[in-house]
């Protein structure tokens, strides 16, 4: 799976949203389910990610939740945006393939930072 650099996904039409970004130092995330991810990040740049492919959906509830655990666990460890983006829609995924959470616990060890 690979993020992609785009330019309008987050910012189409939102033209204040990249000052108020900048001015707060803020990640902003907006999250489709199968359709993937996207992240804006403190200089603008608006990074999208898909979602994995699962041979079968299991379980969806708290998959949102799951995510934005794994944006935060990455950016917290360092990564770039691209990288936690990237991590967190695995994370989100593997949630999806399984039942509860329990099989998440092991994950976060799968997370090797590069900057």
């Amino acid at each position: 799976m690979k993020c992609m650099h785009t330019s309008t996904v987050l910012t189409e039409g939102h033209e204040g949203t990249k000052s108020t970004l900048h001015m707060y130092r803020a990640i902003v995330t907006c999250t489709w389910g199968d359709r993937g991810a996207a992240a804006s990040d403190q200089e603008g740049k608006v990074w999208s990610c898909p979602s994995i492919l699962l041979p079968r959906v299991v379980d969806t509830l708290g998959a949102g939740d799951t995510f934005n655990a794994g944006m935060i666990h990455s950016l917290y460890r360092g990564c770039p945006t691209e990288q936690a983006l990237k991590f967190a829609c695995e994370l989100a995924g593997a949630k999806c393939g399984m039942e509860g959470f329990e099989g998440l616990k092991e994950f976060g060890g799968h997370l090797h930072v590069n900057h």
